[in-house]
């Protein structure tokens, strides 16, 4: 009796030394492209007349005038990403580790600080993400008429820093 439950005991330590399983494959895993923006949550007080339509990659011009032209995105099932992106000027490349925990994406560069963006979705051939970004607008209370009858110093001081949510809409590759 002693013999077969030591044979029953080395036989569950062989069975669990086996290979190692590898990384667990997940949905987010793969190569994504930026189809198009689309700008959310805009403030009560202004207005933005394309707030929730779907606008192309080129049609937003971030600070400096820069264009992003393409965007794209592969993140590996080692927890390593490697992006690439096309602007007006020299691309963009960089690669690191990402993390996804409770609909927070993290990616965190080599030699840069972590990025978090919030998971907008995440299914089909779809993967969209989110982050607060500072826009330049008009108070619904600036009529045209106002703004017309300023010269360019006067209706630059009319604009307003707000926070609205810039949604990066992804598409499988």
């Amino acid at each position: 009796m002693k013999n077969l439950i030591c044979l029953l005991a080395a036989s569950i330590v062989i069975l669990s030394c086996g290979k190692d399983d590898g990384p667990v494959i997940t949905h987010e895993m793969g190569t994504w492209e930026l189809d198009s923006y689309i700008l959310t949550n805009v403030p009560e007080g202004f207005k933005l007349r394309n707030e929730g339509q779907i606008l192309a990659v080129n049609e937003i011009s971030f600070g400096g005038g820069v264009t992003i032209e393409s965007y794209e995105l592969t993140l590996n099932s080692n927890k390593t990403y490697k992006r690439s992106i096309g602007v007006t000027g020299p691309d963009i490349k960089d690669d690191g580790t990402w993390e996804l925990e409770d609909d927070v994406l993290t990616l965190t560069p080599e030699d840069e600080d972590e990025q978090e963006y919030r998971i907008e979705e995440n299914d089909n051939d779809q993967l969209w993400w989110s982050v607060e970004s500072q826009f330049l607008l008009l108070h619904d209370t600036v009529t045209a008429d106002y703004y017309n009858s300023l010269d360019n110093e006067g209706k630059s001081e009319l604009f307003t820093a707000v926070s609205i949510d810039l949604v990066y809409a992804f598409e499988r590759q």
